[in-house]
């Protein structure tokens, strides 16, 4: 049995190192003759319908194979809920203080991983030093029983030695600057700007009275609304607030008309109570149920209360009849609200511009970088659980913890996916003067992104912490190892080619090469070598286990992650043109 292993490892081996040889474009590992049949028959109609058949039966792979995954995933789920709520302890009926649960929560953390890494058998007991490959940077008994930072993981997976980072008083004003201009911190400070200014207009001696007179104090919280991040925000909010305190005012007017002299009050207090109650029932509804019109609803009920109860207490405690009208007195809200207004505007468009639809271009090139550094990480972590040498066994702690940084970075990509989305509708909201915003095609783009993610999450929960079987990597993964990489070189010059053209709205190169042209012989020659394994005893055992089916899901995940690409390379043609139209080429 282990000559017949052999034999097959050195043939397939040879067939390896002859793929190696090729500069352009991998070879198919398989049958050579296939492949100059192929390559004969490259202007066939036939052909072309043939990669349409394999990429439609791709696609439905990958979605049987995602739903199985997601079924597990809910069944584990919910076993483990199960299992949480029936061991869980009955507590007495008295008041329970939570307090300190964050930091109890890392403290019982710590001591879970401690207890962990104490049951964990050490590596000393399972692999020499030749199995864990030559590892200058740590023993691999201390690997296990400190905690590792990432960097230090991946040197530990790539085999290299981490040389920790170092960073100068230079380079940390460096930093500092860079979160000084950053949109939050000049959102920050614009804001306290703005409302500096609002206040100047209480302290010089000159603008006081008119401040008191017209009740500016009221406009202070127009400035906190009205003054957002983005440009295309602040005129949706403009119209939200404006529509707002004008309903507001309009009812106020009517409340105290309504109830004026009425009841022995000059404006009785019980009926005004009620009426405001039931008409402030919907604008509740919108800020608890619609978001989008938190602004409206807020100034709405704002407007109404100000003006009641400012009338009221002049009128009715104090006895100065003589006051404002409620009409009048509305007029000079309205003033107020076109002041702080103006200050606003005059910040938005003047004071460090930031318009949305610059800010969505950022953050979706942000989200690819995201992408391409997830994707640099988890070929690491792919290179280590399935290795070339399958005498290596990478360290369980640091596989553990890149998967663990793999997860922390899904959960930034995807919340980052959820916070860019608003900036869409802001962006269609600003004024177009050059050319029309083409929302469709950005919103394109970010779907791309979405499902990339979503295949990356999945080829990260196949492929798992457990290393693959020696058999499964010396037939199967390093017979195809020169595909996977040239698979990981593609994936990273096409990620950066697409964040560098957002990030500086750059065209691309009419002629990009893909991964259509050579994708379809990589999912043939593993079809081709599941079917060879399949005919031996050995083989046909590995075929059926679970590790070759977690090789496939990994396989069919990331094989779908070229045509998104495809698709997000389009979008930035769409958006800024090909490099041999741009006029500085040409």
């Amino acid at each position: 049995m282990r000559k017949r292993r052999d034999a097959t490892s050195k043939s397939t081996s040879v067939k390896a190192s002859e793929v190696d040889r090729e500069p352009s474009r991998p070879v198919s590992t398989v049958d050579f003759d296939l492949e100059e049949g192929a390559q004969n028959q490259e202007d066939d109609p036939k052909k072309a319908k043939e990669d349409q058949m394999m990429t439609d039966t791709r696609q439905c792979l990958v979605r049987v194979y995602s739903l199985l995954y997601a079924l597990n995933q809910f069944a584990h789920e919910l076993t483990t809920f199960h299992e949480a709520v029936i061991s869980r302890k009955a507590h007495p009926k008295r008041i329970h203080v939570h307090l300190f649960e964050t930091l109890a929560g890392k403290v019982h953390k710590a001591e879970r991983k401690r207890k962990e890494r104490a049951l964990r058998a050490p590596i000393s007991n399972r692999a020499s030093r030749t199995e864990t490959g030559d590892m200058e940077i740590d023993n691999a008994s201390q690997v296990e029983d400190r905690e590792l930072c990432v960097r230090e993981a991946l040197a530990i997976l790539e085999q290299q030695e981490y040389v920790p980072k170092e960073t100068n008083v230079w380079q940390k004003m460096e930093r500092a600057k860079r979160l000084l201009e950053s949109p939050t911190s000049i959102y920050a400070g614009k804001t306290a700007a703005a409302t500096l200014i609002f206040a100047v207009l209480i302290w010089a001696p000159t603008t006081r009275q008119w401040f008191i007179n017209y009740g500016l104090t009221g406009g202070l919280i127009t400035v906190v609304v009205a003054l957002t991040p983005t440009l295309g925000q602040t005129l949706f909010t403009f119209v939200m607030q404006i529509a707002g305190s004008a309903v507001g005012y309009i009812v106020a007017i009517i409340v105290l008309e309504a109830f004026k002299d009425v009841g022995g009050y000059r404006f009785n207090p019980y009926g005004m109570a009620c009426l405001i109650g039931l008409y402030a029932i919907p604008f509740q509804y919108l800020i608890y149920e619609k978001p989008m019109y938190f602004t409206l609803a807020l100034l709405a009920l704002n407007g109404t209360g100000v003006i009641v109860v400012t009338e009221w207490i002049v009128q009715q405690h104090q006895g100065r009849h003589g006051y404002d009208s409620p009409p009048y007195r509305a007029g000079k809200a309205l003033a107020s609200l076109a002041v702080a207004l103006a200050i606003v505007g005059t910040f938005q468009l003047v004071v460090l511009r930031n318009p949305a639809r610059r800010q969505l271009r950022e953050s979706t090139a942000r989200i690819v970088y995201g992408l391409l550094g997830y994707n640099t990480i988890l070929q690491a972590y792919v290179r280590a659980t399935m290795p070339a040498d399958p005498a290596f066994r990478a360290p369980q702690a640091a596989l553990e913890r890149v998967e663990h940084d793999l997860r922390h970075r899904e959960m930034k990509l995807q919340t980052q996916l959820i916070e860019v989305m608003p900036l869409l509708m802001f962006a269609n909201s600003e004024p177009q003067l050059v050319k029309p915003f083409r929302g469709d095609v950005v919103n394109k783009l970010l779907k791309s992104c979405r499902i990339i993610l979503d295949r990356y999450r999945e080829a990260r929960a196949a492929i798992g912490t457990t290393p693959f079987d020696e058999y499964i990597i010396e037939e199967f993964i390093s017979v195809l190892s020169p595909y996977r990489r040239r698979f990981t070189r593609t994936v990273k010059i096409s990620f950066y080619l697409v964040a560098s053209s957002l990030a500086n709205k750059f065209p691309l190169p009419h002629d990009i090469q893909g991964m259509s042209d050579w994708q379809a012989d990589f999912i043939h020659d593993a079809l081709v070598l599941s079917t060879r394994m399949a005919r031996s005893e050995v083989g046909a055992n590995i075929v059926r286990s679970e590790e070759f089916s977690r090789y496939w899901y990994y396989l069919l995940a990331v094989s779908t992650i070229g045509e998104q690409i495809k698709e997000m390379e389009t979008a930035c043609k769409e958006l800024f043109g090909e490099l041999e139209d741009h006029p500085k080429v040409m």
